[in-house]
């Protein structure tokens, strides 16, 4: 619908609604009333509740906007309500605003009608599988007693917050094990830092439990002093997130469809979280002191205090440990990162099928108050004189090369399934498990395959850059007066007609009435237009001068920049009518960018949780060779003093740590291949063990290692023998 009482017009979603709708969904308005079964009689007044951007930006949060009308569609429409932020179970955005369906005697008594999305609210007691059973009935029973109208019929149970998240919660899941496995490398090192210290005070410990001190008294004393660092590093933690949360959200794509990502902020179950997580965090080292201690008697330690010259081989098998680990894990978020970076650059190279470069695309929404209701099955003249008028006046704006009309756009929207059935070919053969084939019924619908349905004017393939294979192009001469034509894909040739040639071949989709048979003229070769990364689906290509569409995108291809003719072209479309709506005006190639945002953003955060990883391990490892080398100052003075070399001494630490990163790189590319099947669906055009990236990433931070580990050793060279041997 169109908003007309508010300057300048806008083109808004509004959804049409049944009754008991929000009563299902148990939401309430921020303001006013929902809709009750009085508003769904016929000859009352238009109702509308109103979505919170809407009210928001069109309407300034006016508190008194219940009772008031406003013009949709050149209509009054009395706002009763007003729903809170958020509401609606969508991935997408919500909608604008919501209106009472009131259905007539015929569309209750029409069968094959569609487009109605059903939410159910089960009983607690019901399971899904429950709910699909009982559907299944349903589905069954409907086929017996209408077969034409339900052969081949179904319905999927599926839960809200599964149609909210969408395949997302694998980027989530994703993101998560990684933000886990950073976590898990801060807390090597703090475990470093607090088990060093605690080593260094073992002869402190052991004094005190000598004397008499119980270890619920020494484990009060470790509590009371990690917990005043861990709270002071929380606060702060708490403050930088806060700051810099809505920072990093605006660094994600603009395309990114991450559902319920306005609500991401620092909230009470946010805190809560994390504070268990710092909580738990200190209760645990605390309590590694204790471990450590409780494993030796206290007079030991003070005799091995005593009388040795380096530190104990337990105190060393600690930091060994710790230097492991953080390799182990480091590796884990680097080979992660680097997959989904080479797989990013992989997307980034691959050929749509079609030329990319200055070819500019711009949505067209229709109004339906100028051009009438839509429907799907009706002849609408009017588009398709409009339609026929902007290709005409666009196509001679200069510096256009030539212009195309579609109602989906290459790489913006999904596949939409639609059944088809060859004429005068016998029903597909079912294999059940058994192995045994049979044919299934002749009654109904006999379907031979899917495709998805592109309405696009004749001059779109020009405009778009498409290969014809044989057989001809969409032209002006199929309208709405001749018999409708399609053009197909490979993909389509390959799967619904397999060895056949389909040219001249007469097609139905879905069974219904509204449509009569279709005759494939040509085949265009495939090229992409649902997603880069997924192969190309059966598409099927009609005429909009036979069957238009609601709105329009318009392809232009440019002599110039795309931006310097988006400005006439805009100039042309208001010369058609000023009440069209252009919406989003974008380059193809940024349309090709948006499409890959979601392997971006696995890129960018994964990549930024390697980066920070990366840092942590080389600080991790440099405390732990630096504490080594501190413990150890009266072996290396000996060893200076009976002759050692600088070289000498750098080969005993860089050794070790040659050695450490060694049985860390090998267990972190252990679970690196483990956890593949975890990244493996977010990847394209590389394998998730592929060898060169653990060569590569482990031979990385192997050097890092090394690098992290050169000051030590440096700082051994400096020992001073005659100083040793004196203490």
């Amino acid at each position: 619908m169109t908003l007309t009482s508010v300057e300048p017009a806008e083109n808004v979603w509004a959804q049409d609604v049944l009754e008991d709708f929000f009563e299902t969904l148990g939401a309430s308005p921020e303001l006013g009333r929902t809709f009750t079964s009085a508003d769904y009689q016929g000859g009352l007044s238009h109702l509308v509740i109103l979505g919170h951007r809407i009210w928001a930006d069109r309407f300034g949060k006016d508190p008194y906007i219940v009772g008031r009308v406003v013009s949709f569609d050149g209509q009054p429409y009395e706002v009763i309500g007003v729903m809170p932020q958020g509401f609606f179970p969508t991935r997408d955005d919500p909608p604008d605003l919501w209106t009472a369906h009131r259905s007539d005697e015929k569309e209750k008594a029409d069968r094959v009608s569609w487009g109605l999305t059903v939410y159910a609210r089960m009983r607690p007691e019901v399971s899904l599988q429950q709910a699909q059973s009982d559907v299944d009935v349903v589905a069954s029973r409907l086929a017996q007693d209408y077969p034409k109208a339900y052969q081949n019929m179904g319905a999927v149970v599926v839960p809200v917050a599964a149609q909210v998240i969408g395949s997302t919660w694998k980027l989530f899941l994703l993101l998560a094990a990684g933000a886990a496995v950073l976590l898990l490398i801060g807390c090597v090192n703090v475990a470093n830092l607090l088990l060093a210290r605690a080593v260094d005070r073992e002869k402190e410990f052991s004094i005190r439990i000598t004397l008499g001190a119980t270890r619920t008294r020494l484990l009060r004393q470790l509590l009371v002093e990690n917990s005043m660092m861990a709270t002071a590093a929380a606060v702060l933690g708490v403050i930088i997130a806060a700051s810099g949360t809505q920072t990093l959200l605006r660094l994600l794509p603009s395309a990114a469809h991450l559902s319920r990502l306005d609500g991401t902020k620092i909230s009470l179950p946010v805190l809560s979280f994390t504070s268990a997580v710092v909580l738990a965090a200190i209760l645990f080292f605390s309590m590694l002191p204790l471990l450590w201690l409780s494993q030796k008697r206290p007079y030991e330690s003070l005799k091995t205090e005593g009388r040795s010259t380096s530190s104990s081989r337990g105190k060393r098998r600690l930091g060994q440990i710790f230097v492991v680990t953080e390799f182990t894990l480091s590796l884990v978020l680097l080979v992660t990162g680097a997959l989904l970076v080479q797989s990013f650059r992989n997307l980034s190279r691959v050929d749509p099928g079609f030329p990319s470069r200055n070819l500019l695309a711009m949505e067209i929404q229709v109004p339906q108050f100028r051009y009438g209701p839509y429907k799907f099955e009706a002849k609408n003249t009017s588009r398709e004189q409009l339609y026929e008028k902007l290709e005409q006046r666009l196509a001679a704006v200069p510096g256009v090369e030539s212009v195309g009309l579609t109602a989906k756009l290459p790489l913006r929207h999904g596949f939409d399934p639609w059944s088809v059935s060859v004429v005068g070919r016998a029903p597909e053969p079912i294999v059940p498990k058994d192995g045994e084939e049979y044919a299934p019924p002749t009654v109904g619908f006999a379907k031979h395959g899917d495709t998805s349905i592109q309405r696009i004017s004749p001059s779109f393939f020009r405009a778009l850059g498409a290969t014809l294979i044989r057989g001809r192009f969409l032209t002006e001469q199929d309208t709405s007066d001749t018999p409708l034509v399609a053009v197909v894909n490979e993909t389509f040739a390959n799967q619904i007609f397999r060895n056949d040639d389909p040219l001249g071949k007469e097609v139905i989709i879905d069974h219904t009435s509204w449509f009569p048979k279709l005759i494939i003229v040509g085949v265009v070769r495939d090229f992409k237009i649902n997603a880069l990364d997924l192969s190309p689906h059966a598409e099927m290509f009609w005429s909009l001068r036979q069957v238009p569409p609601e709105s329009v995108w318009v392809l232009a291809r440019t002599m110039t920049a795309p931006s310097v003719a988006s400005a006439s072209l805009r100039e042309a479309i208001n010369g058609v009518d000023r009440d069209l709506v252009i919406g989003t005006v974008e380059p193809m190639q940024t349309v090709m960018e948006d499409s890959l945002w979601r392997t971006r953003v696995a890129a960018l955060l994964l990549g930024v949780l390697a980066s920070i990883a990366l840092v942590l391990a080389m600080t991790g490892v440099y405390s732990v060779m630096s504490y080594s080398v501190s413990q150890r100052t009266k072996e290396l003075g000996i060893r200076i003093a009976f002759g050692a070399s600088e070289r000498n001494i750098s080969s005993l630490v860089l050794s070790e740590t040659l050695r450490l990163a060694g049985i860390g790189c090998v267990l972190g590319c252990a679970s690196s291949l483990v956890g593949g099947r975890l990244v493996s669906q977010q990847l394209y055009g590389i394998n998730a063990n592929d060898p060169h990236t653990y060569i590569l990433t482990a031979g990385l931070l192997t050097v890092i290692g090394l690098a992290a580990s050169y000051a030590p050793a440096r700082r051994a060279l400096r020992v001073d023998p005659l100083q040793v041997l004196q203490q």
